[in-house]
């Protein structure tokens, strides 16, 4: 179940980092934690909402499980009106069966009376198991609203030690335990887990993109050319994640454009712009783009030789004449 929670959240937070990656570095309240978070949409993590979740009361861990228990303590009250209601609902309908078959009106009385009273006693138990529900709703929901508090804070606290990198894989190993554990105990735990850590494709564009703005540049357009000369170095260890960045150049160099465009972001923030515009607009290509999108290709003599590779499988072999 952890390691599942920690996959789950390494893979939003490597598929968003550009977009929330730096606010969460910068955030100091809980406050600035569910507004940052809140912007992730379109996966399936659930280990996520807990720290999306609105929480204005304040929790420490030991009050954390306190509620849990009373939780319980009102779960097994409910089991057991539960389990009162349906034994009484079972008599009624004895007692009312018995009357119908009653022949004999002297037996009918008793039965009716039998009857009337058991039908008394299923509304009492009904209305009591009602009530047990309703409280058993409010107090999930209240407790849902601490364990937000406290792995919010949590969360905060990691943020604030400095002991670690600002990197999805820390911060998923961080708040995967939250709120059972504190986050010093998520992360030593995960920690262990062989599987499910690789940088996926998106988390390592990004990465690239952030090695090759990393001296401070005055204008856009030395951005522009320190990352083109980028992509025209491709290695056979980042050919893909190049190619892929080179055949979207358009793309990549109109967010470089946009970042630079009012307020200039610090040497650090700066990838995180650009690569979140990038993404944006990536993700809402028009007609038009599309089409400068061809012409602006970066052909990259690694993306001419794959492309050749690629017509060659594609044709086959020219059969004799």
């Amino acid at each position: 179940m952890l390691q599942r929670n920690r996959n789950e959240l390494l893979f939003a937070l490597e598929e968003n980092w550009a977009l929330v990656g730096w606010e969460l570095q910068q955030a100091e309240t809980t406050s600035d934690l569910r507004t940052t978070l809140r912007r992730i949409q379109g996966i399936s993590c659930r280990g996520l909402e807990v720290f999306c979740l609105e929480s204005r009361r304040k929790t420490k861990f030991p009050q954390l499980q306190a509620a849990r228990r009373w939780l319980q303590k009102v779960f097994g009250k409910l089991r057991e009106a539960q389990r009162d209601w349906e034994k009484l609902k079972e008599s009624t309908e004895l007692a009312h069966s018995a009357l119908i078959m009653a022949c004999d009106a002297l037996e009918r009385e008793p039965l009716r009376n039998i009857r009337e009273e058991t039908k008394i006693a299923l509304s009492h138990a009904y209305r009591k198991f009602s009530q047990l529900q309703n409280r058993l709703m409010r107090l999930q929901k209240a407790l849902r609203q601490r364990e937000a508090s406290v792995a919010q804070s949590q969360l905060l606290d990691f943020i604030r030690s400095d002991r670690y990198a600002s990197t999805p894989q820390n911060f998923a190993n961080a708040m995967a335990g939250l709120p059972a554990n504190h986050w010093r105990q998520s992360m030593a735990r995960c920690g262990r887990f062989k599987g499910g850590a690789s940088q996926g494709l998106t988390y390592t564009q990004f990465l690239l993109v952030a090695k090759a703005l990393k001296h401070p540049l005055t204008n856009v357009e030395e951005a522009v050319e320190a990352m083109k000369a980028r992509l025209l170095k491709a290695k056979s260890q980042d050919v893909k994640t190049l190619n892929t960045l080179a055949e979207n150049w358009y793309f990549l160099r109109r967010a470089i454009e946009t970042a630079f465009q009012g307020k200039h972001p610090s040497k650090e923030e700066l990838p995180y712009r650009i690569f979140a515009e990038y993404q944006r607009r990536i993700a809402s290509r028009a007609p038009m783009d599309r089409l400068l999108a061809e012409k602006a290709i970066i052909t990259t003599p690694v993306y001419v030789k794959e492309r050749a590779e690629q017509d060659r499988r594609i044709d086959g072999p020219f059969p004799d004449s």
